[in-house]
């Protein structure tokens, strides 16, 4: 997608603006990552990362990193199947569809 010309027909399909940059997607996901690891925590303590689309996809190097940061510190790291995030309608304004997220994920 850093192609000029590649990104311009892109967009131009899609209907994205010619200025406006395309997300880049890693080669990896960050779940793909994790079920690679093989990191036996030292003791029990348990801590949930949730992971939202845009870490998952988009920014798994973060993601990867708090994995890292959090199992160094002797974590057992759990990244919990859970619906979307909602961060994509809180950056259009739907902050009653956003909340209503959360409280699904915690019921299933």
């Amino acid at each position: 997608m850093k192609n000029g010309f590649l990104s311009g027909l892109v967009k131009k399909i899609v209907g994205f603006a010619p200025k406006r940059s395309l997300p880049t997607v890693n080669g990896t996901t960050l779940s793909q990552w994790v079920r690679k690891q093989t990191i036996t925590p030292q003791n029990k303590r348990r801590v949930y990362l949730f992971s939202d689309e845009f870490t998952e996809y988009n920014d798994a190097e973060i993601g990867i990193t708090a994995y890292k940061l959090l199992t160094a510190l002797g974590y057992e790291v759990i990244i919990p199947k859970h619906v979307q995030s909602g961060r994509t309608y809180l950056s259009k304004g739907f902050v009653k569809e956003a909340k209503r997220l959360p409280i699904k994920t915690l019921i299933s």
